[in-house]
């Protein structure tokens, strides 16, 4: 958390036993959260000393909305404890999450549109166990135009013979889970690239399930398969790894689409 926050409501002190209770709401303006700036935070809050229930939480931005019906941060078993049943987001465009003291960079066409989170457990002392379920849809909102990183894609057309726009997914749908500090992804279902000339899977890699650390690590490998008419097709493996900051994008041609 950094600047932009108020609380509104009522404080009352115990000072027999060092304690306080307050209950109102929480409010934020271009307020800071995880070294990121947002417009606003509206929510009801409920604290102690040792809980803190936080009701209708919602943040607004440009770069999309998150609600949390009910959040619960408790002291128990001395450690720190965070339950969130349910977490709904809308409309998540991760180009335009302005960093705290930074420009924003190019606008990119990926859009989340709709994200359920549930069952949101972590455990203060041990952030990496944190636990959790969900799914997600997104689309490509708008096709970027030609630039100079298109360059090692243009060499790779010509060597596979392969339409480029066979390669970008335009829509799609994701199951996740996060455990043992890994968002893993479960299944990719519903996801096409332009025209449903291509359909994307999942695909393993030595028995592990593509993945993102909470670090930033990825780990991510897709298997596309073609429908293209009347023009020899051949099905592709497509890598993400490296880190979210610097990641290293790989094509691998596969002889059959269920080969590994």
């Amino acid at each position: 958390m950094g600047r932009g926050y108020e609380l509104c409501g009522q404080l009352t002190l115990d000072l027999q036993n060092f304690d306080y209770a307050f209950q109102g709401i929480c409010l934020g303006k271009q307020f800071e959260a995880m070294g990121y700036s947002f417009k606003t935070l509206l929510s009801q809050i409920d604290c102690s000393s040792r809980a803190i229930h936080l009701q209708e939480l919602k943040i607004s931005d440009s770069s999309g909305i998150l609600k949390i019906p009910q959040l619960i941060c408790a002291y128990e078993e001395d450690d720190w404890h965070l339950s969130i049943p349910r977490i709904a987001m809308n409309e998540i465009r991760p180009s335009l999450l302005q960093e705290i003291g930074k420009p924003l960079g190019p606008i990119q066409p990926l859009v989340v549109r709709d994200m359920r989170i549930h069952d949101f457990a972590l455990n203060f002392s041990d952030p990496r166990a944190c636990k959790a379920s969900g799914e997600l849809c997104f689309i490509n909102s708008f096709k970027r135009g030609h630039s100079v990183f298109d360059f090692p894609a243009d060499i790779l057309g010509r060597i596979f013979g392969l339409d480029l726009e066979l390669l970008i997914p335009v829509k799609g749908d994701v199951t996740f889970a996060i455990q043992d500090g890994k968002v893993i992804l479960t299944e990719l279902s519903n996801s096409f690239s332009e025209g449903e000339r291509s359909q994307f899977f999942l695909a393993e890699k030595r028995g592990e399930l593509p993945f993102m650390d909470l670090s930033g690590e990825l780990s991510i490998h897709i298997k596309m398969k073609q429908f293209v008419l009347f023009k020899f097709t051949e099905n592709f493996i497509l890598s993400n790894t490296g880190n979210l900051h610097d990641p290293l994008v790989g094509l691998k041609r596969i002889s059959s689409f269920f080969s590994s």
